[in-house]
């Protein structure tokens, strides 16, 4: 009587697996590629969109406060740059500014808007378009 021989299954020759590994391995490194660039596009969109965004969060969800002048620099070409503090819930919380134009400043405080769920995003109200600003500050 014959017997029929029953089919294994091939057993993967080292070769076969050393392609399969290197396979796998290119596949993971275009994942991985693929990932840093959409990672890296992401954070250079908020690089460049960073002051758009700052300016229409301060000024849907900003708070007005004011704050006192710590150091005002005149930088040449009629830059100036601003440095200020403001008291929040009885913590300090600072803030600088640089402009391309001059701030006037009367006396020895300045308007500025605040986010309150973040107080490290501020900004002085003059660096808004008129138009843009939502309050006012009294300083004497």
């Amino acid at each position: 009587m014959l017997e029929e021989k029953k089919e294994q299954p091939e057993r993967p020759t080292a070769r076969r697996r050393k392609r399969r590994q290197r396979r796998g391995a290119k596949k993971a490194k275009k994942r991985k590629i693929i990932a840093l660039s959409i990672t890296g596009g992401v954070l250079l969109a908020l690089l460049i969109f960073h002051a758009s965004l700052e300016r229409f969060f301060l000024r849907d969800f900003g708070e007005c406060t004011t704050a006192q002048l710590t150091d005002k620099v005149a930088i040449s070409d009629g830059k100036q740059n601003l440095k200020y503090r403001f008291q929040l819930e009885g913590d300090p919380q600072y803030g600088s500014f640089s402009s391309a134009n001059m701030i006037e400043v009367v006396s020895n405080e300045i308007c500025i808007v605040y986010l309150p769920a973040l107080p490290f995003i501020n900004r002085p109200i003059e660096s808004f378009a008129y138009e843009d600003r939502n309050c006012f500050c009294n300083i004497p």
